[in-house]
Parts: structure tokens; sequence; C-alpha cells
């Protein structure tokens, strides 16, 4: 992932692959971690349904890395695909619990609802991220009040 973000993304092709490069983080991401293992005991294991128990993937690193390919979509004017990675990007996002970034990842789908014409869609997308922030607002209201971190 680290190389993805030192491309520079000035240009359609520099965007692309930079594109590339967080797909191919995200194909990574999601390949459970293999430690010692074989892949025909890796098999065994997944027949046996123990690779939720064994595997652990990094929300985190999936949700950043979703968020950049959507951003890039939404540079080339892909609108449509930018989407796609914005909605896998905010199912990774509510996973982490994160209501500033599930927040933002909304805004983001209503701005390209909002370009693409489709005013009702982009207006049920604001009107969600309208309704996180101030479900994390009252949330830190609530915390506040009690001393609680």
């Amino acid at each position: 992932m680290a190389e993805a973000r030192q491309i520079n993304v000035q240009n359609t092709e520099s965007a692309r692959q930079a594109m590339a490069k967080y797909q191919e983080a995200i194909s990574l991401l999601r390949q459970p971690k293999i430690l010692g293992r074989s892949k025909e005991k890796l098999k065994k294991f997944q027949l046996m349904q123990w690779e939720r128990n064994l595997f652990k993937i990094s929300a985190d690193d999936e949700k950043d890395a979703l968020l950049r390919i959507a951003s890039i979509y939404t540079q080339l004017g892909e609108f449509y695909q930018s989407l796609n990675y914005y909605q896998q990007a905010l199912v990774a996002i509510r996973a982490t619990g994160k209501k500033g970034e599930e927040a933002g990842a909304l805004v983001a789908i209503a701005d390209i609802y909002t370009t693409l014409g489709d005013q009702q869609t982009a207006r049920r997308y604001y009107q969600q991220a309208l309704s996180v922030s101030l479900e994390k607002r009252n949330q830190q209201y609530r915390q506040q009040t009690r001393g609680t971190p």
C-alpha cells in the first residue's frame, strides 16, 4: 500500500497506476495470512471453517485502500465505479464504528449522485450523513457530561 501512496496522481495514467496498486493491496489484505502453513493445509482449514479463528484482516487497511480507489475513480470522472468502491468502503467503515468517517463517505456518495443529477438519492445520502454526524455529536456530549472518555 505504501507503494501506491508514492505514485503521483496528477495525471490519468498515474491515477490508474495508483488504483491498480490499491486494488492489489486489497486483494492481498483479503487473503488469509499463512504462518508456516502449506496451501494444502490451508485448504483443509478452510474446509473445516477455521479461517475465521485463524486469520484476521485489518478493516482499517481495507477501508483506506477502498476510499483511495473511490477517490481516484471520482477524479477520473468514472462515477459509477467510484460509487461501487465507496459502497464497499462504507461497509468496512461501519465495521470499524468510526462515525466521522462514515459521515464523510456518505457525503462523498451524495456528492457523486449530485454530479450525476440524481438529487433524490443524493438527498437521502446527505440526510444519512447528517444523522450519523448528529449521532456522533450526541455520543461525544454524553461522554463529556458523564466524564468518561
